[in-house]
Parts: C-alpha cells; structure tokens; sequence
C-alpha cells in the first residue's frame, strides 16, 4: 500500500510542479532559518564550555547597579587567597590591546596580549604544545605565545627560549599553546608573566588605585556562593583605602558577585571595563530563537494554506476513494505521506542551502561555524522533533479536509461555502499570523537601522569625518618634530595628542571635590585625560563656557570639565572655581566647559571628564585630513613616522571605524534581520498565493455570474482583493503592541536610544498590505479577465 501511495504521490507531484516547488522552497527557507538559527544559538551557549571544571570557574564583579566592573588592583589577590576555601585557585588577567613585539628587526602587532599569573594553563584549559608545564608564567619576563602567534613571529622555527622584545624589555619564550577556540571569551595571543611588573612597573603590584585586573576563582562544588561574595565584599571595602571615610549607604550599594564564566560572554554586556570584545547577547539570541520558530512555523503554515487549496480541487478523488472501499485510515495515511515526503524533501534542499551559505552567515554574524555543528546531538534531537512536529502540523488540518464530507456531496463537485467551512477560517487566521510576524520584522528593521544610524553618527561630542589617530608613546621633543613635518603635507590639518581618544575606556576614575569642600562627595569620580592645547578645536568639541587651553597652560594647575562633571559638583557656573583631584592632592583652576564626548558605546551613559595640560604623557596622536585623496596623504604621513620612529611600524585607524567596531553586534543582527525579513516576505507571499488561488477557484461560478451580468474587471479586483486589505489591518492592529515591546525592551540596552515613532509601525504595515496586493494582483487579474463562458459551461 505504501508503495502504491508513493507511486501516486510522486506522479501528483510531478504534474502539479508549482504546487511542489512552492511547497518545497517554502519548507526548505523555512528549515534553513532555523538550521542556521539553531547554529547560531548552540555556538553562543557554548562559549567557554570547552573549559575543564567550569562550572565551579566564576569571575568577581562588583559596584553599584548603575556602574559595574570585573577589574580589581592587583595588591588583593594575597588578601583574597587567604580567605578562599581549601583547594581553591585565583588566576589574574589584565588585558591589553593592540601591543607590539620585536623579534630581531622586525614588529609583530598582536591584538590581545595579557599579564596573567600560574594559574593561567589550567583556568582556562590551555593544550600545551610546547613548554615545561610546570614552570609556566613563574618568573618574571616570561611569554607564553598562541599556535599562530608563534607561526607568525618564528614560521617553521622552534620558537622555545627566543628572546622577544616589549616594552623595551627582553622577554624568554617558555611556552606555546593551542589557539583558544572560537568560542572563548578570553582571547590570547600572547600570555606575559604579570611577576614582569615587579622589574618594570612595581606600582602595579602595591597601588590600590591601579585597578586592571579580572579576577578568575576556581571553587570547590560544595562552596556557600552567598557567603563567600559577602566575604570578599567586606575584605575589599576594608582594605582598600579609597573607601576609607565614605557614608554608609554609599557602602550599602556596593555589591559583590561571582559571575559564572559560563555566563560571561552572553550575560555581563551591563559589566563595564570589560575586554570581551565579541560578546554576545543573551535578548538578541533569545529573539532570534523565537524568529526562527516563528519562521519556520510560517513555512508550516504555508503549506497548510497551499495543500488545502490544493486538495479542495481533489475532493472528487476523495468521493471516487471512499466509494471504491477506501477507509478514513488509508485517506489520512496518504495525506500524511506526501506531506512526509514534500517536508522531508525541503529538508534536505534546506541542508544544501546551509552549505551553500554558511560562509556568508559567518561573516554576518561574525562567528566560526561549521557544518559539522548539524551532527551535535543537541542538535539533531531538535531538527527530528521539529521536523515531526512540521509534519504533523502541515499534514493535519489537510487530512481532515480532504477525508471530510459526504461521498455523494464530493462526488458532484462540491465545495464548502467560504464563510461556512472551519477550514477556511483557519487558513485566514494562518495568513494573519504570517503577515504579524512580517510586520513585527520589518518595524524591528526600521528601528534598528535607526538606532544603528544614532550611534554611529549622533551623539559622540565630536566629529569622526576624516579623523585618523595612531599610538604614539613618544616625548614631547619628538612629538612637535612629528607634528612640525605633518604640517607641511597638504592634506592634513591639524595634529594634536592625547593620553586617551573616544572609543576606548579611560584608564582611571578619580573622585574629585570642590576645593572649599572637605570630603569628596563624587565617590565614582571622574576620568583625567591629558591633551594638547589644539585638542578641542582638532576634535570639533563644543565650548559651552569659559575658555580652552592655550600653549601657556602647560603644566599648570588648570582645569576643564566636561558637562556631567560639572553636574556632579552641583554648579551651574564652574569656571573660575576651584577643584580638588585626589589621584594629585592638587587644585586646579576650571577655566572652562565643554561638552560631553561618548569615550565608549552609547549602550553608556556619559562619563565625567576632567582635561589637564599634561603634555607628558602621549599615548594617542590624533589627525584631521582634508576630504580628497587620503591615500597620499597617509602614505606621506608615513614617511613622516618612519623618519622619527624606524622601527616601529606606522599603524593607523579612521576614526569612523573604530567607533562602529563597538557596535558590530547590533550590526550583524541588523544584518541577519535584514535576511530573514525578506525570508519571511516570500514565505508569507507564497501562503497568501495559495488562499487567493482558493478564493478565485471558490468563486469562479459568482464571477463568471457578475461579469455576465455586467460587471467590471475593478469590480472584480476589489471584491477579490478587499478581503487581503481586511487581514492584514487585523495582523497590523495584532502586531503593533507586540512590534513596540520587543524594541522598547531591545532600546533599553542603550545609555541614548532612538525613538519610536508612530510611523514606523505605519510604515511595516503599508509595505505589508503592498506586499500583499501585489501577490494577489496578478491571480485575481487572471480570474477576473476570465472568460465567463468558461466558467459557466457545465450549467
């Protein structure tokens, strides 16, 4: 019998090749959003579960609600061992970006570079390739480098016991490990002995000011988690002397938590100062879980519409069936297995389409995934359950459909009346819920491209146009000879410095006062930036009040403040007062105002500022081109660096880049949103075809009437089309509320967010209604311009 029905159904299939393709290409988009989307999900919840032990492995983070950071001085970690229980381990990370190595001649630039301690191998699982394991990172000037930093500096090489050169310093190569996988939260390029300080920088070691390192506990499983984080909360308020004197209910805000490294690349986007720079997002990809169900629901749905417009044209089989013996059972087993076999066939079209473009998805969502992830058990348990599931849904309601109704009533033709069957007003409710969760896309689209288009262009303070900047940890002297030989290069500007640019953190918050005030009340401080005097106008920074710095500044005990600074000090008019910096003990003279730069994401609010004319320090050289051929320009610019830096290599970045570096998530989501609002367009397309094929085949009897009777083929447009202008209103008013709380829940994210204005929903819903004319136009043309001899004939 299964043979027979495959016989039939294979042979059904291939004379009616629209209704196959239709329904294989909507099931296959639909299957391979969710392969894709199930990717997606399975590599962001499996970041760092690659670690030994990890889930007794935590991370300490602590503040107040408003301000919280993993950092913590160095000078704690002897205390805090002390107090941890038996056979727990503390590993150190502070990270650096962007740091150069010297092996011989030549510079090696590596993004990701940390000091970390002993404990670093086996926190973080490190496969050792080479290296004495016992003696790694236990003695000053040691460097563990990655598989491919080793390749990169050494090539075919033995890279053990080569002397590297940072920091001015010679550094012995002890060790090289395995590149840490893709979905690691701590990337590594090169691990440095954080005993090296004790040479070079003891501060580092004895500062309690000098808060730059992630503290990483390994515990044991039976650990009070609660106890242990009120523990270390009470050493560390009371052993740090900043805290020293503060009020008690400024006490009580701070809190203390280990936060499970599991949960650091999805969970801790509120932790500020952090060096995930991939990180994840726990709301985007519990959304994208609940668009790709939704979608590949869609594609279900699509075919329920499609098969039962489909089979209503076959009812008379049915009737001939029924009378010739057949019994409900071998009805509903037909259906089933040609609905197994279209949905089994857009599976596996859906798995060459995978293929075809996961090199693309991993672009778009900046992630290194492989196909292999499809074999993951996980994996494979959700695709055959939904996989049933689809067959089961897009097989039911046909079933009931084509094995219901009289022999004698099939057997003439007959077709339930459109508004009396329960059938039919199913399948309007099917297409209402594929047009809710079109318009829900295209308004998240809209608001996203929005709130893209405000960070990246709005709101910075400054103006990123034609602005380059480079690092530049030079003095004074050679900075102006620098500056001397840009000025004569006629695409540039204007060159300035500073120890901090925007897009990055700044390094330091120092509580500060009023001088007439005897306790500092701004406890979170504000962050010291030292420029040039040609700083703000290079920038583009607005002066609200007073005056900027002049060359006759340097080195004096002036002050300017920018706008939140200034309101934490609770003044209207600053200038020409008086403030007190703890990190100097000095007062300094506020001789104007300025506004507010966004140093990082807009996902923050303002930080306080605080610019000094300290010219001492240059760690950023920061040019404004001229619009025109940059290329030249630089290339000049270069000759310029290499004259007064040989060896160093000349390394720059457009200023513009660097800002929408920090928004590349919310980006690769716009962009995959982009992907799947046109997926769920087609889908959406494809269901609305079949019911206006259903309708037009319903009523070809009333139009081949109303056209004799003379009616018009606008007539027929409208009667046709009215009902679609109808559904998609109902979808509109459905998915409004539900469109405005998924991106008011989603702007929440961010310090400045867009707004949402009425006429982003207006607008999802006109494209959709246009959609929707559109895919029915053309099917009600053909009914209409019908002629109605044809289909009154059998009368």
């Amino acid at each position: 019998m299964l043979k027979q029905y495959l016989k039939l159904i294979f042979r059904d299939l291939f004379r009616r090749k629209w209704f196959s393709i239709i329904n294989i290409l909507g099931i296959a988009l639909g299957f391979t959003v969710c392969i894709l989307t199930l990717f997606y999900v399975y590599t962001e919840h499996n970041f760092d579960r690659y670690i030994s032990g990890v889930e007794n492995k935590y991370r300490i983070v602590w503040g107040t609600s408003e301000d919280v950071q993993a950092i913590l001085p160095y000078v704690f970690k002897e205390k805090l061992k002390s107090q941890l229980p038996e056979k727990s381990e503390v590993c150190l990370v502070s990270p650096l970006s962007n740091q150069y190595l010297s092996y011989r001649t030549h510079n090696y630039k590596f993004e990701n570079v940390l000091f970390s301690d002993i404990g670093f191998r086996s926190m973080f699982s490190l496969s050792m390739l080479q290296g004495d394991t016992t003696n790694l990172l236990n003695a000053p000037f040691q460097v563990l480098l990655s598989e491919e930093a080793a390749r990169k500096i050494f090539g075919e090489k033995d890279p053990l016991n080569q002397v590297l050169r940072f920091w001015m310093r010679d550094f012995t190569v002890v060790g090289v490990f395995n590149d840490l996988p893709s979905t690691s939260s701590q990337k590594a390029d090169v691990v440095i002995s954080d005993l090296s300080w004790k040479e070079f920088s003891p501060g580092n070691l004895t500062s309690w000011g000098n808060k730059s390192c992630d503290y990483y506990l390994s515990l044991p499983a039976n650990t009070n988690m609660a106890e242990l984080q009120h523990t270390i909360k009470e050493l560390y308020l009371s052993s740090d002397p900043g805290f020293d004197g503060l009020p008690d209910d400024f006490m009580t805000q701070i809190s203390f938590a280990l936060e499970p490294v599991t949960d650091i690349h999805l969970k801790s986007g509120h932790v500020h100062w952090d060096e995930d720079k991939n990180k994840g997002n726990l709301g985007m990809v519990t959304a994208f879980i609940l668009i790709g169900v939704l979608i590949l629901l869609m594609a279900g749905f699509n075919y329920v519409n499609l098969s039962s417009a489909y089979f209503q044209t076959k009812n008379t089989l049915s009737g001939i069936q029924k009378v010739m013996g057949a019994s409900t059972r071998n009805l509903i087993t037909y259906i089933f297995t040609q609905t197994f076999v279209i949905v089994l066939s857009g599976f596996a079209l859906s798995l060459l389409f995978v293929q075809l473009v996961l090199s693309v998805f991993n672009q778009v969502v900046i992630r290194e995934m492989t196909f292999s992830l499809l074999f993951s058990p996980a994996i494979l348990g959700i695709l055959l359950f939904l996989v049933s599931f689809i067959v089961v849904l897009s097989g039911l309601f046909p079933a009931i459909s084509f094995v219901g109704g009289a022999p004698v009533f099939t057997l003439k033709g007959g077709n339930k009346p459109e508004n009396s069957g329960f059938g039919f007003s199913i399948r309007k409710i099917l297409v209402v819920a594929q047009f809710v969760i079109s318009i829900v896309l295209i308004s998240g689209i809209i608001t996203m491209s929005r709130q893209i288009r405000l960070m990246s262009n709005q709101k910075l303070g400054f103006n990123a146009e034609q602005l380059i900047e480079t690092e530049f940890r030079i003095n004074k002297e050679n900075f102006e000879l620098f500056r001397n030989q840009l000025a004569s290069i006629p695409g540039v500007v204007e060159v300035a410095a500073a120890s901090n640019t925007p897009g990055e953190y700044i390094n330091n918050e120092n509580p500060f006062r009023l001088s007439s005030e005897s306790k500092d009340r701004n406890r979170d401080g504000a962050s010291v930036v030292g420029i040039t005097p040609n700083y703000f106008d290079l920038m583009q920074i607005t002066l609200l009040e007073g005056s900027r710095f002049t060359l006759t500044d340097e080195k004096q005990n002036v002050a300017v403040l920018s706008q939140t600074a200034v309101a934490m000090l609770g003044l209207l008019h600053p200038v020409g007062k008086r403030i007190n910096l703890s990190i100097t003990g000095k007062d300094y003279l506020v001789l104007g105002v300025v506004e507010d730069v966004q140093y990082r994401s807009l996902r923050e609010s303002s930080k306080p500022v605080i610019y000094l004319p300290d010219f001492s320090n240059y760690n950023n050289v920061v040019i404004r081109l001229r619009k025109g051929n940059h290329v030249e320009t630089i290339d000049k610019i270069e000759k310029a660096w290499h004259s007064i830096s040989p060896d160093r290599p000349f390394d720059f970045r457009f200023f513009d880049n660097k800002i929408q570096s920090y928004y590349a998530y919310e980006i690769s989501a716009l962009n995959l949103l982009n992907v799947l609002v046109v997926i769920s367009i087609i889908i959406s397309s494809l269901g609305i075809l079949g019911l206006i094929t259903e309708i037009a085949f319903q009523r070809t009897k009333e139009i081949g009437i109303r056209k004799v009777n003379g009616a018009k083929i606008s007539e027929i447009l409208t009667m046709l089309n009215k009902d679609f202008v109808k559904w998609v209103a109902i979808a509109f008013v459905i998915a409004t509320p539900i469109a405005y709380y998924a991106m008011h829940k989603w702007l929440e994210n961010f310090a400045y967010k867009t707004t949402l204005s009425w006429w982003i929903f207006a607008l999802a819903g006109l494209l959709a209604l246009g959609i929707a004319l559109l895919t029915v136009s053309w099917q009600s043309w053909r009914a209409a311009t019908r002629n109605p001899v044809e289909a009154l004939r059998y009368e």
